[in-house]
């Protein structure tokens, strides 16, 4: 025997190799796979609602979330690795790795992630708070995503803290204060913690750090081309600039020279065991191991004068103003009240009138030393009374602080500073603390909506309760996601998870379709996003550019600015967020909530990449879904039951295998049925497109002999070619399920499908490969083809003559639809790459289906009738 033939006698025997257990078994795992990953999203998403405030819970209910959701996860991954023959156990290792970071957060011993001392600013977002902290995350956030102007720098992480406390037995040293606290001991409590500070002044150096300390100043200094860099070391605690500001109360040191930078870091560190920051951390109940600090150094900036910006009033926010404080030289002499500011009121709308101004005599700044740190100076006498800003600077430092407000969705105190060239710093930004406005004109909110002009009420499912306003970007391609403005509602078909990615750019999502336990709605709630799904025609009903006021709470959607509901939702209270329940809950949730793999067809798409519980069920979901389809094609004739041939009235030559449900039991079923006797949902859809009138064509076709014979000596891929019986196609069904392999001449295609009341599990999959003409011919029918299942809400991707297809998540009724189109489409397009002379006649074609389809279902009627998105298919993909 030849080689060729041991290879293909060897391949022919591993074609034949029979599954590792019956398919009915196989598709009863890939249901319990879809009910775990609904009931996983279900518990996440109530420990999110727990967030919202309007729930009490206790700590006993985070442990037992956290085991039930790690439960649920075990089992879900255990049920992939039967269904895909043990192929996935690197899941079980991030499963454990997740699952042991959240027990040490539980027990109160927070897990930093493998980090450098140092790391560059540049790469610090709100995702490294645990290694960079509040304010530092906060800043890494403003400059690197919102591209606003930040001071270079780099941040000491919470991991050096970490290593530096661990020998001096910190805990326990903290508990004994904490009780002289409690008796109310505070000359003890005084003594005490002043022997504290000295402790850590004197803690033993971790390794590295003043090497990666160097190298990060070095980084900078070629950065900026400065010669002589001083920098400014701040505190960056865990819980600070959030919920608790810490203002004031954690040291800050100016002006430091380059050598000197690791006793300003120690002189930061020691703050945060003053008298004052721990009776501070006493009093709001918080943790010793929430106690955790990193330290941001940054580039000196020698500002011509600098201050603070309110975003909105906090005495007085129904006025709806911006207050702004400035004085000459550095910001302590505004945020520690030791020198006269100037105070400008500002409106909060472009282009940011001045309402008014209260110009002082500023008698002294503080300024930077030649030689280091910093010193209270006289300010010239013809600069007392001159104003520290004017309105082209006003109208700027508003723009940025509403631009941030809009990002963190809740009004800023931000600190800022304009050096002598004329350019504006963000220095700090933290939530502003204020207070509950009284009802506007002693009205209730509610009578005051009554005449606003309402666009859509009472439409689709609410995913997370708030108030959002902007310009609407309705976005119908995910590939331009790049091109979704800063502060849009973003309206759109569908919920896709790649949305995520642009989940801190919004202020509020509408969606055609989507569930409330769908991934972009558990991502949602964890970010407060206000959102509507299901509304069905909000793509139609909203345009780009339309200024909408979103109001989840009503549901409702109305046209204008709403400022009343703006401004009752900047001014929430959430005196709930202090409680060390509610800290913690939060913290447990980032292991389990977040969603980092997005796209499935990403290289990084893999276990190793699972970071949260979320990625863990994405994953399991995707694959789940690629292992059914796999099974199904790989082993067509190993499903257990008899074959039987479906009758119809065109030449299809199907035979049907029903695994459970499928088909109508009421008497003993011959070997060959009819469409009556199909229980299947989505059998049932496909046949009904495709025995819709006209749409199978039995005409003949001229095909030139060269093509033809172009299509006779291919040699196709088996996936591709099942069944391997030339005009003999197989269905295997069962209620909800269906999958097809389908030859019909040359072409070949597959569809496999899951249709439920349960819109969470539904998907389609759609196959559609081959042709009698050639290879050009062929793709642009695939293109034409790619051109209709977008315009029907498909995922399309298109090689050559290979045209895949993809939907899920929609109900059951829209999924139907989706299942009509398709039967219509393979009667429609079958032969039609014989016609495909141009690439014009891709879009003539594709147009003429959806004309037809539409003219024929609005004869038929019914619920399953088909809608088309509003576009032309012409304009391109």
């Amino acid at each position: 025997m030849t080689i060729v033939k041991r290879l293909l006698s060897r391949l022919v025997r591993v074609r034949k190799k029979r599954p590792p257990y019956p398919f009915a078994v196989i598709f009863d795992t890939f249901r319990t796979i879809l009910k775990q990953n609904n009931r996983i999203l279900e518990l996440i998403a109530d420990m999110g609602e727990k967030l919202g405030g309007e729930y009490v819970f206790d700590r006993q209910y985070i442990i037992s979330m956290c085991e039930a959701v790690g439960d649920e996860v075990y089992k879900l991954i255990y049920n992939l690795n039967l269904l895909g023959e043990r192929r996935y156990h690197a899941l079980y290792e991030a499963y454990e790795r997740i699952r042991r970071e959240i027990e040490e957060e539980l027990a109160g011993r927070p897990i930093i992630a493998h980090t450098a001392y140092v790391l560059p600013l540049d790469l610090i977002t709100r995702d490294s708070a645990d290694e960079a902290g509040g304010k530092a995350a906060n800043l890494g956030e403003i400059k690197n995503v919102l591209s606003l102007p930040t001071p270079e720098g780099f941040v000491i992480t919470t991991k050096a803290f970490q290593e530096i406390t661990e020998s001096l037995e910190i805990d326990g040293i903290v508990q004994e204060l904490r009780e002289l606290f409690d008796r109310g001991e505070e000359r003890k409590l005084l003594e005490r913690t002043k022997r504290l500070k000295h402790l850590i002044m004197d803690a033993k150096i971790p390794k590295r750090l003043s090497g990666e300390i160097e190298k990060a100043v070095n980084e900078v200094t070629e950065k900026t081309g400065t010669t002589r860099p001083f920098f400014a070391v701040r505190s960056s605690a865990w819980l600070e600039d959030s919920q608790h500001s810490f203002a004031g109360i954690l040291r800050s040191v100016l002006n430091v020279r380059k050598n000197a930078i690791l006793d300003a870091y120690f002189d930061v560190l020691s703050s945060l065991y003053s008298y004052e920051a721990l009776t501070y951390r006493f009093r709001k109940g918080i943790k010793e191991h929430e106690s955790l600090i990193a330290v941001l150094c940054q580039v000196m900036i020698y500002p011509r004068c600098s201050g603070v910006l309110y975003t909105l009033d906090p005495l007085n926010p129904a006025q709806g103003v911006m207050r702004i404080s400035a004085s000459w030289g550095l910001g302590p002499s505004v945020v520690e009240g030791r020198g006269r500011a100037d105070e400008f009121t500002v409106d909060r709308t472009a282009p940011y009138s001045v309402i008014s101004m209260r110009i002082v005599k500023k008698e002294s700044q503080l300024v930077a030393v030649d030689e280091g740190g910093v010193e209270w100076r006289d300010v010239p006498e013809e600069q007392q009374y001159e104003p520290c800003l004017h309105s082209p600077e006003l109208s700027r430092l508003a723009d940025m602080g509403m631009l941030i407000e809009r990002y963190f969705k809740r009004p800023q105190d931000i600190e800022w500073a304009l050096d002598r060239d004329g350019s504006l710093y963000i220095l700090q930004a933290r939530p502003l603390i204020i207070s509950k406005p009284e009802k506007p004109n002693g009205c209730d909110l509610a009578t005051l909506l009554l005449s606003a002009p309402v666009i859509m009420s009472g439409k689709g499912a609410i995913v997370h309760q708030g108030v959002a306003a902007g310009r609407v970007f309705v976005l119908e391609d995910l590939d331009k996601m790049d091109q979704v403005p800063h502060g849009s509602i973003l309206v759109v078909r569908h919920t896709s998870p790649r949305l995520a990615r642009l989940i801190r750019h919004i202020r509020g999502i509408i969606a055609d379709y989507g569930s409330p336990t769908g991934h972009l709605a558990t991502i949602a709630r964890e970010f407060r996003i206000p959102m509507l799904v299901g509304t069905e025609s909000a793509t139609e009903v909203l345009k780009t550019g339309m200024e909408i006021t979103l109001d989840t709470t009503q549901n409702a959607v109305f046209r204008g600015v709403i400022n009343e509901l703006c401004l009752q939702e900047l001014t929430e209270e959430t005196v709930f967020e202090e409680s060390y329940e509610y800290r913690l809950l939060r913290r447990v949730l980032k292991k389990m909530s977040p969603l980092t793999l997005l796209d499935p067809q990403s290289s990084d798409f893999i276990p190793q990449r699972c970071r949260t519980y979320h990625d863990i069920t994405r994953y399991v979901h995707e694959k789940a879904v690629d292992e059914i389809i796999r099974i199904s094609e790989t082993y067509p004739h190993e499903v257990g039951s008899r074959p039987r041939m479906l009758v119809l009235p065109i030449p299809l030559g199907l035979f049907v295998v029903d695994i459970g449900g499928g088909l109508h039991q009421s008497q003993p079923l011959p070997s060959k049925i009819s469409p009556g006797d199909i229980a299947c949902t989505p059998l049932s859809a496909l046949l009904e497109g495709l025995l819709l009138p006209g749409i199978w064509s039995t005409e003949p076709v001229e095909v030139d002999f060269g093509s033809l014979m172009s299509s006779v000596t291919k040699t196709f891929s088996y996936n591709v070619a099942a069944p391997d019986q030339i005009g003999r196609n197989l269905v295997v069904i069962s209620r909800d399920y269906m999958n097809l392999n389908l030859r019909l001449g040359y072409h070949f295609n597959i569809v496999d499908a899951y249709i439920t009341e349960n819109q969470n599990d539904n998907y389609i999959y759609f196959r559609f490969a081959g042709g009698v003409t050639d290879d050009v011919r062929k793709s642009r029918r695939a293109r034409c083809i790619g051109h209709i299942l977008d315009t029907f809400d498909f995922v399309t991707e298109v090689r050559g003559d290979l045209i895949v297809g993809r939907v899920k998540k929609l109900n059951r009724s829209q999924m139907y639809e989706r299942m009509k189109i398709l039967g219509a489409l393979i009667g429609y397009t079958r032969q039609l790459d014989t016609q495909m002379d141009s690439d014009a006649l891709i879009f003539h074609y594709a147009d003429r289906f959806v004309e037809t389809l539409h003219s024929l279902t609005k004869v038929k009627g019914g619920e399953h009738g088909c809608q088309a998105k509003n576009y032309n298919t012409g304009s391109g993909r």
